[in-house]
């Protein structure tokens, strides 16, 4: 639609996929699986190379110097080339790449975990020129020796590239173990053989299948003039000197459940200090022998102890360093222990203390300086400080031998089974690089783990309460082993020490309220501490209830509070004494009140008594009573003061001394006589009602004074009777006549007298129980014993009640006639 022109420049069989320009008369074409060199010349391109190529390029690069890198997003390598593409290498990164840009001879690479950067800085570590597949390097006396296969390579230098001397065996030395005791390598397996070093000479199968009972070997060990070998039931010692010889001199040290089972079932390594043999086991630990595999010494067995056992069930290799007087450990998981022989205490050193990693593989110890093998690099301690060498200073073993560690003249050299690799130890001293740190980002989380920015001003993080834990993201100016950094925070209000590991994600957990100070600082893989502390204060508001003006006002709320309960404690501590005192008294009058009741009901010929009162407070305000005289007289009493308590308690007092002070004679006549004793008292408008009943030979007489009816039952008829008697209660008029009535009493009949608080007595609605109930109850058990007609009452009062107190004393009399 825009007049573009379209020219073909030039026509291939090939479906081009990229377009890679080399410079202004270069191209090249990517197809799916070569590469086309195209030269442009006078307005025409000629093929210039053709050639197969294994892998597209990507589709992205820069220049870094004399090479090319390719890469796409979201991938996780990248291709490094040579401008001609005539060697391109495939570069593997832990986390995908976002994108790259390339500044000043550096490419940095943008990632999900960060910033990687690659420059052209040369690295210390290099690859040996008779670097090659080897199941054994040994260096010995200036001498480079190579085992691999079926051959034995010896070399003078490691820049040569041919042998100074080589030759072939009958072993095959893949699968097999070694050992070396200076002199001699020792090869193991069904048999042994033995390779002199001094002399080159090789001696295949000095001990065979026979001499070895048929046991496959699983480790050497060399010490003095012995030579252990380990399967996997047990430890065969071997005297060097009479086996290089010809002559066989073996010690089989056997493990039996029953007879020997202590002997250790093979081993990793031995080390031998004085007498005493300290081996590792597989799975079993460390454990001390003396003289020789019978006699175990000591298992290290661990027992929560850190510093007086083991802390790991895996050890591997043994160092005896005499100068120290210690034995170095390695294990796998655990790290490297370092055991003091003369205080019998352990080290452990772990990633948080620099390790690269926790599984220790082998020791060298040379230019005063501690090397130890894992996995992840090489460590060695320096001034009692671990540093490493990882592939940033170019180690790029993969798959380290055992024995991976050799001092091969003023040279360090790392051996694997594809490749080996040096450098000269004294450049370590050279490995000095400095560093900044800066606060990249501060996050606040609260306790719905919600995640809020912190903003610094003027080296002050501001939070409050709410936020509990704070995430600082600490970054590093180092190029080179950024990830060795271990960072440490002080804190500065009591100098407390904490390591944060590797992780620059420094975490804050349980922050004070108010002003915290702490510093951050990091040491790098090389000892350097960093040129600067990260200086921090930190504000933590507090609720405003915990607040130094709330916890003020706090203590003046219970300074006045305090107060205040040392006055109400005193004023109950009077009012408890005289409760107290009251009480003592109320039960004085109890006692009194009770002692004028009768201690027990009177033995009266031909009748049947029985009695109950419940009263409503301590001090109830009802009465009964019996006066009985053989062959002249009965009386039977029952009386209710108004209300209840303490006054009708002397009321009751007063009827009870006033009975005992005047002649029984009629009961009308005694209401009168006792009338007026109250009435001259004068309890005010307290009254006393009370019923006399007097029993003859065959009737009974009774006189009321304000009482409820009497329940009168004839046997005869059959018939229950309320007697009635309307009189004024005592206390109240002094002139007041007291009217009878008298019945007949014969055989079988009863005669019941009660107090109001019986029919008074409320259930759980507020209905009283009235007089029909109780008079119906009467009738259905007047033919049962006086006893029996008593709880009949007193039962229908608590079904009634509900368990409800009653609100006034209950009082229940009952008199039967028993004979004529």
């Amino acid at each position: 639609n825009n007049n573009e022109r379209f020219n073909l420049l030039h026509k291939s069989q090939y479906s081009i996929n990229a377009i890679l320009v080399n410079n202004a008369h270069k191209i090249v074409l990517q197809t799916t699986d070569t590469q086309i060199e195209l030269t442009y010349k006078t307005g025409a391109f000629s093929i210039a190379e053709k050639k197969k190529i294994n892998d597209y390029l990507l589709p992205n690069n820069v220049s870094l110097g004399n090479q090319n890198i390719y890469w796409q997003e979201d991938l996780h390598y990248f291709q490094q080339s040579t401008p001609d593409l005539n060697q391109v290498n495939k570069i593997i990164l832990d986390d995908e790449i976002n994108s790259i840009k390339a500044f000043d001879d550096k490419v940095y690479f943008a990632t999900n975990n960060g910033v990687m950067l690659m420059d052209k800085e040369k690295t210390f570590i290099t690859d040996l020129t008779l670097s090659s597949p080897a199941n054994l390097i040994y260096a010995h006396n200036g001498k480079l020796i190579k085992l691999n296969n079926n051959s034995i390579d010896v070399y003078n230098s490691l820049e040569e590239k041919e042998p100074l001397f080589s030759q072939k065996v009958n072993d095959d030395f893949n699968e097999l173990i070694f050992e070396t005791d200076g002199a001699s390598i020792f090869i193991g397996g069904e048999n042994i053989s033995v390779y002199n070093v001094e002399t080159n000479k090789y001696m295949h199968s000095v001990l065979n299948k026979e001499h070895l009972r048929g046991v496959a070997l699983t480790n050497l060990k060399a010490i003095d003039n012995k030579l252990y070998a380990g399967y996997d039931n047990g430890i065969i010692e071997i005297t060097i000197d009479k086996l290089l010889t010809g002559q066989i001199e073996l010690t089989n040290y056997e493990y039996n459940e029953l007879l020997n089972k202590d002997i250790p079932r093979a081993f990793y390594d031995i080390e031998k200090i004085d007498s005493l043999f300290y081996v590792t086991q597989p799975q079993l630990g460390l454990s001390v022998y003396k003289n020789n595999f019978n006699t175990l010494v000591k298992s290290f067995a661990y027992n929560r102890d850190k510093t007086k056992s083991l802390a790991a069930s895996t050890p591997t290799k043994l160092m005896h360093r005499a100068e120290e007087d210690a034995l170095y450990i390695a294990t796998l998981g655990s790290g490297l222990f370092k055991y003091n022989l003369s205080n019998e205490e352990f080290e452990n050193y772990k990633t948080e203390d620099g390790l690269l990693s926790n599984n220790i593989y082998d020791f060298l110890y040379t230019n005063n300086q501690l090397f130890f093998q894992s996995g992840s690099g090489i460590n060695y301690f320096d001034n009692g400080f671990i540093k490493n060498i990882t592939e940033e200073e170019g180690l790029n073993i993969k798959n380290y031998h055992r024995e991976s560690l050799h001092k091969f003249n003023d040279q360090l050299i790392i051996s694997g089974k594809e490749s080996q690799q040096a450098f000269m130890i004294g450049q370590l001293e050279k490995q000095k690089n400095t560093f900044s740190l800066s606060l990249f980002k501060s996050m606040g989380i609260d306790e719905l783990n919600n995640q809020k920015i912190i903003q610094k001003k003027d080296n002050t993080l501001t939070i409050d309460y709410k936020i509990k834990t704070i995430v600082l993201d600490v970054f590093s100016s180092q190029k080179n082993k950024a990830q060795q950094i271990r960072y440490f925070i002080e804190k500065e209000s009591n100098k407390a020490l904490i390591k944060n590991g590797f992780n620059n994600q420094i975490q804050l957990n349980a922050l004070p309220y108010y002003s915290s100070s702490i510093s951050i600082y990091g040491i790098n893989g090389d000892g350097v501490r960093s040129e600067n502390n990260i200086d921090l204060v930190i504000y933590n508001a507090p609720p405003w209830w915990l607040r130094i003006e709330t916890i003020i006002a706090y203590i003046i709320m219970l300074v006045v509070g305090i107060r205040f309960f040392v006055k109400y404690r005193e004023k109950k501590t009077r009012d408890r004494l005289e409760g107290q005192r009251k009480n003592q008294e109320l039960e004085e009058a109890k006692e009194l009140q009770n002692s004028l009741l009768p201690k027990k009901n009177p033995t009266v010929p031909g009748f049947d008594i029985s009695t109950f009162l419940k009263p409503a407070t301590e001090i109830g305000g009802d009465y009964y009573d019996f006066f009985y005289k053989k062959g002249d007289y009965f009386y039977g009493i029952c009386g209710d003061a108004t209300g209840h308590g303490v006054v009708s308690g002397i009321m009751v007092s007063v009827t009870k001394a006033g009975l005992n002070g005047i002649p029984m004679g009629h009961p009308s006549t005694i209401l009168a006589q006792l009338n007026k004793i109250v009435k001259r008292v004068n309890f005010g408008r307290l009254r006393m009602s009370l019923s006399v009943a007097k029993f003859e030979e065959n009737s009974f007489s009774i006189s009321s004074a304000a009482m409820p009816p009497t329940y009168f039952y004839s046997s005869k008829n059959d018939e229950v009777e309320e007697i009635l008697v309307p009189n004024l209660p005592l206390g109240g008029i002094e002139t007041e006549k007291f009217d009878g009535i008298k019945k007949e009493f014969n055989k079988d009949d009863v005669m019941i007298m009660i107090s109001d608080g019986l029919p008074e007595q409320p259930n759980l609605k507020n209905e009283l129980l009235d007089y029909a109930p109780i008079l119906q109850c009467v009738k259905e058990s007047a033919s049962l014993s006086a006893e029996k007609i008593k709880d009949a009452l007193v039962e229908l009062s608590i079904e009634w009640s509900e368990g409800l107190m009653n609100p006034d004393d209950i009082t229940i009399v009952v008199i039967k006639k028993t004979m004529d």
